[in-house]
């Protein structure tokens, strides 16, 4: 298999998620990670929320198809060793507290007068300038700070954090991307840059129109729960057996829904006859469609629904989606061999290419599982030099 990403190397002194899902999809394609972890302690996400075969499901997914070694950066032995791997390497991925690798002497100052191509891509909370810079910031902090916990919720009841690590993994593509445009620099330039992503600017960026709204033009974007402004029939629906979302807000789409649950006779109805009266009288088209659905099964549902050509779906647990044939037919739920715990379910990779399309070879490390490997192979280090480097807790 082609692998478009084959002879980058990467270094990764990153940890919890926003770094190393960068790292991950970076290694999904071919690129040749190492996760740079504190000796013996390791990366904190392996000791975060549920333990699987002495590694949380965290570490266990986002630190797959890497190598991990060990390396105390806070050492001026432990810094000489990191130059000397970013000598060898083409990108650096870091989300160190703010300064910390200025401190340990690897800023990227510091790394490019050693490696003047290296692409070194830095993720924080607020960024490298600006009056937070020096502000330490994790994803709660983010999705409070960017705005998106503030649209996230029902009104009149209190903001809400979005279900998952939303603003770690966005920061974690928005990297991805400026690597991927700074290598692409690199072939033509030859040289390599710095790349400074702010998890504040990443969660910002995804409010784009809403903000336009309000700023411009007087529209005051507040939490919806379930509905978009300004769209008739969009929102969740319960069934006899689940929950549905529905996003149908063109007038077509009305008609075909009204014949679907039995309520033609709404089609001319002047409260429903356009998408804006649709959207203010919201709460009674939720209404009309439950007064239907709960009298039905989700399969019912989905199968007058799906007749209808209405852009809907049911709302997916966890069990629904290991089964659901889309995403095995799309090879995103993958069956691989962990090396404590047998074989184990993952998520595949979500951007599909034809000539290239990349692979999962293996989960996450163990720590300083590829110490001798990196150390010996790549630095040239005998088992002597690399048993020294332990005793003296450098790696």
């Amino acid at each position: 298999m082609e692998e478009a990403l084959r002879g980058i190397r990467v270094l990764e002194p990153s940890q919890y998620l926003s770094g190393p899902v960068a790292g991950m999809l970076l290694g999904d394609m071919g690129a040749e990670v190492i996760h740079i972890e504190r000796p013996s302690i390791g990366d904190p996400l392996r000791g975060y929320g549920f333990q699987a075969g002495n590694q949380s499901s965290r570490f266990l997914w986002v630190n797959r198809n890497k190598k991990s070694i060990t390396l105390n950066l806070s050492t001026q032995k432990g810094s000489q060793l990191f130059k000397e791997l970013a000598r060898k390497a083409d990108v650096i991925i870091e989300n160190l507290p703010p300064g910390t690798m200025t401190k340990f002497g690897l800023s990227y100052q510091e790394i490019e007068r050693v490696s003047p191509c290296i692409i070194f891509a830095s993720i924080s909370g607020f960024g490298r300038t600006g009056p937070y810079k020096d502000r330490l910031a994790f994803d709660l902090v983010a999705q409070a700070a960017g705005g998106l916990m503030n649209l996230t919720g029902y009104p009149q009841q209190p903001p809400v954090r979005a279900g998952t690590a939303m603003a770690d993994i966005l920061g974690g593509l928005v990297a991805l991307f400026g690597v991927l445009v700074a290598l692409f620099w690199r072939e033509r330039t030859k040289r390599g840059q710095y790349i400074d992503v702010s998890l504040m600017d990443t969660t910002f960026f995804t409010l784009g129109y809403q903000f336009i709204e309000h700023i411009n033009f007087g529209f005051r974007s507040e939490r919806e729960g379930n509905r978009y402004p300004g769209a008739g029939v969009t929102d969740i629906y319960e069934s006899k057996d689940g929950y549905f979302v529905i996003q149908a807000p063109r007038d077509h789409m009305w008609k075909r829904l009204a014949k679907a649950i039995g309520k033609e006779e709404l089609v001319d109805d002047p409260r429903f006859d356009t998408d804006l009266k649709r959207s203010q009288s919201a709460d009674l088209v939720k209404e009309v469609i439950e007064q239907w659905s709960r009298s039905k099964s989700m399969k019912e549902v989905t199968e007058i629904l799906t007749r209808a050509e209405i852009p809907f779906f049911p709302v997916m647990t966890f069990d629904q989606l290991s089964l659901d044939r889309s995403l095995l037919a799309r090879d995103m739920i993958l069956e691989k061999e962990q090396s404590s715990m047998g074989k184990i379910k993952t998520p595949g990779i979500p951007l599909k290419l034809s000539a290239t399309p990349g692979r999962i070879d293996k989960m996450a490390p163990s720590l300083a599982e590829h110490n001798q490997e990196v150390y010996g192979h790549l630095l040239g280090f005998t088992k002597e030099e690399i048993k020294r480097l332990e005793e003296e807790g450098i790696i």
